[in-house]
């Protein structure tokens, strides 16, 4: 299969072809749109030519373009990832023939005509809803402003000429041309009282006004009326506002093209590089097609505009108006949003990548689905006015979010979504950084608890979840199935190449990174304009911590395919993170708590015994006995009798040294000995112990355990005392409790 563009000349006619034809196990021809290439694809190309040609010119070239031989009318063609209409010119330096050949680049993942068409359509949608909203168009735009960058010029007829080039404006054009908006305009007349005039109320008023009066003779039912009487006239007049506004959009987009023409055609530019000329070309172009719009005649009647009509509804409903008004607001603010696009050579074969736009568009949707909710819609405060004055862009930064406030449950929630959020390594900012590398998602989005908080330092119970939109993932099951499966047949991998499926699995890998790396992350998660939907993975029950991918897809008519189900996922979320029942926020509070301890010492060579739980959590009850006969009673007999269990003074049965399964001895001064609890204890009468030869002269009654003594060497305590401290009147002290991180640190 092959397509054949033809190659048109200055004068409108033929004088060749492009032939565009598919390679073996390549990207095919047949798009959603039809016969056309396809961005991502590879194709062979030919360059046939009327007269005898051994040689040819094209531009652009390598952008495009890799030839077979230096007379360059073979090779490949390659699209890459990006979208629109590809303008190329061919030159044939022996014959002198030129001329140009245009075709347009389809999404394989977005229907052309809809789809795509809608993405740039609901991203110029809330951008012009910002312009009108947020900032003062009356003073940008019929207030002389200041000659702009070269980046923004050029970016700003960059736009232009995609807009102008586009089927929507044309249609636009042409049905304002055909059917001009038309208003009614009243004038008034003196005329004489011999004059006919049409009866009506006005004519009463008028014959009513004082001054200068003839008879009337009889004729009348009145004897006298004024010798001038004012007679109203309503006629059609296309001088609307409307009207004005188009006619001012279309003479200050020439001036834009004129200004970056003049800027490329300077003297000092002879030896122009490929963008250069392409850029001279398409600005001519422009100001060619302005100069035929401004030319239609009823343009001759339509006055100058004074005011910017931001309330105008003709502009904001009527078709036709609607489109140029909105291509207007854009072109005023930075043409299409002052963002990093890849503005190298602005005049270059495509005029957009369609994986950028959708990173755009992805993040205004996920504004949008938060915004229902929180149950207020903040989509349009999103974009902000940059610095310069002249350009709209994303909010970006610490301080850039769309924040929202909002009460779920029992609890106060605070909800902020950020765009192209930095994360940068830090030991201080234990809230908003990464331990490992600076990382930057395409989107984050924090939820923070404001009301009913733990004792924990602030942003501790903070949740992160980051979004990254993957124009180039379309089935989910490639994102994340744990093994890729071998392509059954060629056609198949023609379709699933192995280059594809690794780069499916570095994108997961991503998300890990974003999850693990930036602290208090719970959740990372791709955006694909994909068909298949899958459930996110859950790390353990709840719906955080999580990985996953949902579908975020543009369709006309409606919301995105894929809007409600990542609305219900975050609608749980948001109610997950105010529950504070949840297992999720005891763990964030453990961490929080475990974590705020200071670093432990060097403990290198300080052995432990097999402990049921980790040292500072696990207790040791530090004994002073009376004299060395007391400690060898308690290795002969086994059993460990301490204080009075009987009156005021007895231990409460829940005091914390009951609880500690180790024990450490010292008598008299001399070594430490572990032992390790071996029951309850219980009381038993001083006599008992009395007869079963207690040393020491034991109380009426006493609290008693089974030890058993452990093998584990502890010289690295030496030095360690056991006193017992004081505890008061209300208790007899057993001994002295500490953790076995207390005797590490010691």
């Amino acid at each position: 299969m092959e397509l054949r563009v033809p190659v048109i000349d200055d004068g409108g006619a033929a004088i060749g072809a492009l032939v565009i034809a598919e390679l073996p196990r390549g990207t095919r021809l047949s798009t959603p749109t039809g016969l056309s290439v396809a961005e991502g694809g590879t194709y062979r190309f030919a360059v046939e030519l009327d007269a005898d040609t051994t040689e040819v010119v094209l531009e652009p070239d390598t952008e495009l373009f890799s030839f077979d031989d230096g007379s360059r009318l073979k090779g490949r063609f390659e699209p890459r990832q990006h979208v629109g209409r590809v303008r190329v010119r061919v030159l044939a330096p022996e014959s002198g023939l030129a001329g140009t050949a245009e075709l347009e680049v389809a999404p394989t993942k977005l229907e052309y005509a809809t789809e795509y068409q809608q993405m740039v359509g609901d991203v110029a949608e809330v951008a012009t809803a910002a312009l009108l909203q947020g900032f003062s168009p009356a003073a940008l735009a019929l207030r002389k402003s200041s000659t702009p960058s070269s980046r923004l010029l050029y970016q700003q007829f960059a736009f232009l000429h995609a807009r102008l080039s586009s089927a929507e404006l044309r249609n636009a054009f042409a049905l304002i041309s055909a059917s001009p908006h038309r208003d009614w305009r009243s004038e008034t007349e003196l005329v004489g009282a011999g004059r006919p005039i049409r009866a009506s109320a006005q004519l009463g008023r008028a014959l009513l006004k004082p001054g200068s009066r003839v008879d009337t003779h009889g004729r009348l039912r009145v004897g006298t009326v004024p010798k001038r009487i004012e007679r109203s006239r309503t006629e059609a007049t296309y001088d609307s506002v409307p009207n004005r506004f188009v006619r001012y959009a279309l003479e200050r987009w020439r001036t834009v093209a004129q200004a970056l023409h003049d800027g490329l055609e300077r003297p000092d530019s002879q030896q122009r590089s490929g963008p250069l000329r392409r850029g001279v070309q398409a600005s001519r172009e422009v100001i060619e097609q302005l100069d035929q719009l401004l030319a239609a005649p009823f343009f001759r009647e339509v006055g100058r505009l004074e005011v910017f009509p931001s309330a105008n509804q003709v502009l904001h409903k009527q078709e036709g108006y609607r489109q140029i008004f909105q291509t207007f607001a854009l072109a005023e603010v930075g043409a299409n949003l002052s963002l990093d696009w890849d503005l190298d050579d602005v005049f270059s074969a495509s005029q957009r990548n369609v994986a950028t736009l959708y990173e755009y568009w992805a993040f205004l949707q996920l504004v949008d689905v938060v915004g229902d909710v929180c149950g207020t819609a903040r989509t349009v405060e999103a974009l902000a006015l940059a610095s310069d004055g002249l350009s709209l862009g994303f909010k970006q930064g610490v301080a850039g979010g769309v924040k929202w406030e909002t009460h779920v449950g029992d609890r106060d929630l605070e909800i902020e979504v950020f765009f192209n959020r930095t994360f940068t390594t830090s030991t201080k900012r234990l809230s908003d950084s990464s331990w490992s590398r600076m990382m930057r998602p395409d989107c984050s989005m924090r939820v923070r608890p404001q009301s009913k908080l733990p004792q924990v330092e602030d942003g501790a119970l903070d949740v992160w979840l980051h979004f990254d939109a993957k124009y180039r993932v379309e089935r989910v099951t490639e994102q994340f199935d744990s093994g890729f499966a071998e392509p059954e047949s060629a056609a198949a991998d023609a379709e699933i190449t192995e280059g594809l499926s690794r780069s499916k699995r570095e994108d997961l890998l991503k998300m890990h990174a974003y999850r693990d790396a930036i602290r208090r992350s719970a959740g990372a998660y791709v955006l694909f304009p994909g068909n298949h939907e899958a459930a996110p993975f859950r790390e353990f029950t709840e719906p955080l911590p999580g990985l996953g991918a949902f579908v975020l897809r543009p369709r006309s008519g409606g919301r995105p395919a894929g809007w409600h189900v990542l609305r219900d996922f975050l609608t749980e979320v948001v109610g997950h993170v105010a529950d504070q029942a949840s297992q999720h926020e005891r763990d964030r509070y453990w961490r929080a708590i475990v974590r705020s301890a200071p670093a432990d010492s060097d403990r290198k060579g300080r052995e432990l015994p097999e402990l049921g739980s980790p040292p500072r959590d696990e207790h040791v009850l530090c004994v002073e006995l009376t004299n060395a006969e007391h400690l060898a009673w308690v290795i002969k007999t086994g059993t460990l009798a301490l204080g009075s269990a009987a009156g005021k003074n007895a231990p409460r049965i829940d005091a914390d040294e009951l609880r500690a399964e180790w024990l450490l001895l010292q008598a008299e001064s001399g070594p430490l000995s572990l032992w390790r609890r071996a029951s309850a204890w219980s009381v038993q009468l001083g006599d008992d112990l009395q007869q079963l030869g207690h040393p020491d002269p034991v109380d009426r009654m006493a609290l008693v355990t089974q030890v058993i003594r452990s093998d584990q060497t502890l010289e690295w305590l030496t030095g360690f005392g056991v006193q017992q401290p004081v505890r008061g009147r209300d208790a007899d002290v057993l001994g002295r409790l500490v953790t076995w991180a207390d005797l590490l640190d010691h």
